[in-house]
């Protein structure tokens, strides 16, 4: 299991490559994601497209830092994270 500041730098790295899958990488694979707009995508794969439309339109070679404001660790392999980009 990857650690939170593990997890923080591989959503980093893949946005900053323009990567959807590598974005998306981290997520469970059933992984509830909420984006900035208040969309709930439904697993991995609609996360990694989602944002690789984001990264081959008007994100693209965007950077940003990821601020944590609470984390939530649901079990030894479940962690929730709330967070919000510099």
């Amino acid at each position: 299991m990857m650690e939170t500041n593990e997890i923080l730098r591989a959503l980093e790295q893949g946005w900053h490559r323009g990567d959807g899958a590598a974005f998306a990488a981290p997520f469970a694979e059933d992984v509830t994601f909420i984006d900035v707009l208040g969309r709930v995508q439904q697993g991995r794969s609609v996360v990694a497209n989602e944002h690789q439309k984001l990264f081959d339109t008007i994100y693209r070679g965007s950077k940003w830092r990821i601020r944590v404001e609470q984390t939530r660790n649901l079990s030894d392999s479940v962690v929730v994270l709330d967070w919000t980009r510099d």
